[in-house]
């Protein structure tokens, strides 16, 4: 296609992306015929709310489908491993690696109150941290490849951090509809104060995310032990995106109005309808792997999610300020603040980093498959 028209498609795509993901809320909130200042309280502190009990029936029946998922995927992932031969490390470790993991565990170390110094700081302690984390995660990779992301692509990768605040943004509104997550210690604290933080800790997710994906990459486990090409549905591909289209705007629509049951969506909304409105005008997208049967890159997306995700909330117990968690039905059985069966939501949520992250990154370098073959020509 002509860079024209594939600007054009790339704006459309992108307009209708938000309005769809920004609108159907909102519009939600109308029909409702709810007051609309609760949703634009800021900072977010007032609870209104009011989730259901804990349904044992609902978490053993979650944890059920759960151990089903897991598995067999845990399985698979050791056949293969006993099978592959992981690449020995082909670069050296760069001196600032060493600056990264130093802020890594002094930031660690403020962040949980660990020392009588810094206490002035300790609430800007989660950037510095996630930063040492992102900077050890390329050193890692250049001591394993000779090259990492953040040197191949320094522009991109810094632009992920402005374009990461904004994506997660988006989460943040969306929690106004169901309030899944609160945060301790910002009672006090004024709105602008507020959204800086904030928005410095929000700026490092998807370098972050994309920094465990690059590292994943090279022992090509994931991507072989989930490799089924030629068991997809690639006429279809358009048909049920349009579907999942409509389904996921429908929940978005009804979010704030059924919050207990419609709250799944927070995780998945923004991922269907990225790569359903891409697939529908011919753009680059996830569903593309998905529909030849490369689940590979997928799994790695996810797994980079995940693994993120466990930091987070590892890192988050201690910290001060910090999140808490107010899910209904499943919330026992909690891993730091999260409930067990909520790591399952940072599975789409590595995907939905990835979609993101190929605004400014091509989508077949963060896939790791090559740019011109027939993987949907990514």
């Amino acid at each position: 296609m002509d860079a024209s028209k594939f600007n054009y498609r790339f704006v459309a795509c992108c307009s209708l992306t938000m309005i769809i993901l920004s609108g159907c809320p909102v519009i939600g909130i109308f029909l409702a015929g709810m007051d609309v200042k609760r949703f634009i309280e800021f900072p977010p502190i007032t609870g209104y709310v009011s989730h259901a009990p804990k349904s044992p029936v609902l978490f053993f029946t979650g944890l059920v489908l759960a151990a089903g998922l897991t598995v067999p995927v845990a399985f698979r992932l050791i056949k293969r491993i006993r099978h592959s031969a992981i690449p020995e490390p082909s670069g050296s470790f760069p001196p600032w690696g060493f600056l990264g993991l130093l802020l890594l565990l002094v930031f660690w170390a403020v962040s949980w109150g660990l020392t009588g110094h810094f206490k002035g700081i300790r609430m800007w302690a989660f950037t510095p941290l996630w930063i040492g984390f992102i900077l050890f995660l390329n050193a890692l990779d250049v001591w394993w490849t000779g090259s990492c992301l953040l040197l191949r692509r320094p522009v991109s990768f810094l632009g992920l951090f402005p374009l990461s605040s904004i994506f997660w943004w988006y989460f943040e509104f969306l929690n106004r509809f169901v309030q899944n997550w609160y945060y301790v210690g910002v009672s006090q604290v004024g709105a602008a104060t507020y959204a800086l933080r904030a928005s410095l800790a929000f700026s490092t997710v998807l370098p972050a995310v994309m920094s465990v994906n690059e590292l994943l990459k090279p022992a090509r486990i994931i991507e072989e032990a989930f490799d089924f090409t030629g068991a997809g549905m690639a006429r279809p591909l358009k048909v049920a995106a349009f579907a999942m289209l409509l389904l996921t705007s429908a929940a978005l629509i009804l979010l704030c109005k059924y919050p207990d049951y419609l709250f799944p969506f927070v995780w998945i909304s923004p991922l269907c309808v990225i790569c359903a409105v891409r697939a529908l005008l011919g753009l680059p997208n996830l569903m593309t792997l998905w529909a030849m049967g490369k689940f590979g890159p997928l799994s790695r997306l996810s797994a980079s999610g995940l693994i993120c995700g466990f930091f987070w909330e590892m890192w988050n117990y201690l910290s001060y300020p910090k999140w808490v968690y107010s899910i209904p039905f499943v919330s026992q059985c909690k891993v730091f603040e999260m409930p067990i069966l909520g790591y399952f939501g940072y599975l789409p949520f590595g995907l939905e980093c990835g979609a993101v992250s190929a605004l400014i990154i091509p989508l077949w370098e963060i896939c790791g498959v090559n740019g011109g073959d027939s993987a949907g020509k990514m």
